[in-house]
């Protein structure tokens, strides 16, 4: 399968694309799709997406998938389909 891949703020900044098309096994986690990038762009930017320390996706930053803006445990555990469209963006800052 394939999904569209759109990098905001520093995600951006650090992968010097703004997004992609990234092909996936079929049932493919977010955390895969993480996996994936990390080969591409190292943990420059994948540091931003994963609390390695925890093996874990950071809980602030923000991910869209076709639009909706997960929670918390949808981060973790959403399976990706064909087409989908991910987008990652980074933590609001400030008040």
């Amino acid at each position: 399968m394939q999904v569209k891949v759109v990098f905001h703020g520093s995600y951006q900044s650090v992968s010097n694309i703004r997004e992609k098309q990234v092909k996936l096994p079929e049932k493919a986690s977010l955390y895969d799709l993480i996996e994936i990038l990390e080969e591409e762009y190292g943990r420059k930017l994948t540091g931003q997406l994963i609390d390695y320390e925890n093996t874990e996706v950071w809980s602030l930053m923000a991910i869209a998938v076709n639009g909706k803006i997960l929670n918390k445990l949808e981060k973790f555990y959403i399976e990706l389909k064909d087409n989908d469209d991910i987008i990652f963006l980074p933590p609001a800052i400030g008040g």
